[in-house]
């Protein structure tokens, strides 16, 4: 389910789908994995935002993953600008380039993006989607389990 979920979300951001077994894929939703258990965690940094500069392995290991995903984000964003043409859009990130890459003025006047925020948006879709979805899904798929009256009700509709 959650490689699933992933590949789904890989295709609306970066245009690609992969095969289950591959290792590129299985890394992000380790990286992913490892991100919601070190975020769960909880940290006193969360509250006490000056305790982050303090030597903390958590903190670490947050920054650590941060810049794993970062990085691979960044590396699929750079492709994109390589390989981008207006005329054929495969998926968001070639749509924030388009945005970026066009010039309007007046009353709809467009908010140039650079391309660490584009990284940044892209970063966010995947991230919030990803757990988001999973979650939903493994609850719903739970309960049409646990209750199999429900599941006929859904299977009929």
């Amino acid at each position: 389910l959650v490689v699933s979920v992933a590949n789904v979300i890989c295709a609306m951001c970066f245009g690609k789908r992969y095969d289950h077994n591959d290792q590129e894929l299985l890394n992000i939703v380790n990286v992913s994995e490892r991100f919601g258990n070190v975020a769960a965690a909880g940290n006193p940094a969360d509250f006490i935002p000056v305790l982050q500069y303090l030597p903390s392995r958590t903190m670490q290991l947050f920054k650590s993953i941060n810049r794993r995903f970062n990085s691979f984000v960044q590396k699929i964003v750079e492709e994109h600008y390589t390989s981008f043409d207006k005329e054929h859009i495969r998926d968001i990130t070639d749509s924030l380039i388009e945005h970026c890459q066009e010039q309007s003025v007046g009353e709809d006047a467009r908010v140039p993006l650079s391309n660490k925020k584009i990284i940044s948006i892209v970063y966010d879709l995947f991230g919030a989607g990803f757990d988001t979805v999973t979650t939903a899904l493994s609850w719903s798929l739970m309960y049409a389990a646990l209750y199999p009256d429900i599941q006929k009700r859904i299977q009929e509709e």
